[in-house]
């Protein structure tokens, strides 16, 4: 059986996550769920890791959910789909709140469909690189359900309130250069392009100082729940982390030499 989710770490310390359903679009499954959740731990506890990619294999990222599972939940009693939906929904759940607390960065790379929960795992992801015939839509509701995957979370925060309503609300597909000009992605680049700028991104990203980069991921997420006092005080804490390591001495160095740091391949 082929699996429905890609693992692949590279020589660069760059684990590619590829979803593999490409004849549903990449619909989601258990089996998919599961298996980005135990990758995504995986990645976690693994030092030499530096950066993670996630994208869908034949030309879309993800469609969301697979139509035939709920079509199994709708011959159930509505107590029934109600209680199969949530099991369904808890399976993914901690899936948002990990690629978030990853030490590591991780890119979406974008092609295609992104609909659904879909939305919810792109809009996960620190950076986002799209193709330029990409669609994005938050579709649930034209199937008669609500935001899942984290989108209702992450999307009034990225593009505003009134356009996340827009988005859920009208269930309306957007073109990649709405996207871009919402806010929603980092880049649009040509279709045959997409591959060679999320390399570059992600090498730029492996080859950076990780402790600096995972502390700036921190406090931007923390950024979002506290005060000016509370962030001030987390920057000071995390930039003395930054400064027990050698990457911050390399990178004096490097400053001063007017040369390229070479920093530390893992993460402390």
């Amino acid at each position: 059986m082929t699996s429905h989710l890609l693992y692949e770490l590279d020589a660069n310390g760059i684990v590619w996550l590829t979803f593999n359903r490409p004849t549903l679009r990449n619909a989601t499954s258990i089996e998919m769920i599961e298996a980005l959740h135990a990758s995504l731990l995986r990645i976690e506890a693994n030092k030499a890791i530096r950066c993670v990619v996630l994208s869908g294999a034949g030309g879309h990222f993800m469609s969301g959910a697979d139509l035939s599972a709920l079509e199994e939940m709708a011959s159930l009693s509505p107590p029934e789909r109600r209680v199969a939906m949530q099991e369904r929904l808890a399976k993914s759940a901690p899936i948002f709140s990990l690629i978030q607390s990853l030490e590591q960065p991780v890119l979406a790379s974008v092609s295609g469909t992104v609909a659904g929960g879909g939305m919810g795992l792109m809009l996960a992801c620190d950076l986002i690189i799209a193709a330029a015939d990409s669609k994005f839509a938050l579709s649930q509701v034209h199937v008669g359900l609500s935001p899942d995957g984290g989108s209702s979370w992450h999307l009034p925060r990225a593009i505003g309130m009134k356009r996340a309503k827009q988005l859920a609300l009208l269930g309306e597909t957007i073109a990649a250069p709405t996207a871009l000009a919402w806010g929603l992605v980092n880049w649009v680049v040509a279709p045959e392009a997409v591959h060679d700028k999320t390399m570059q991104i992600a090498r730029q990203l492996a080859l950076g100082a990780a402790r600096s980069q995972e502390r700036a991921k921190y406090l931007l997420n923390a950024s979002l729940g506290v005060g000016l006092a509370e962030q001030v005080a987390l920057e000071s804490q995390s930039i003395g982390m930054c400064a027990e390591t050698e990457d911050f001495v390399e990178g004096l160095r490097a400053v001063r030499a007017k040369s390229r740091p070479t920093f530390s391949k893992q993460r402390a």
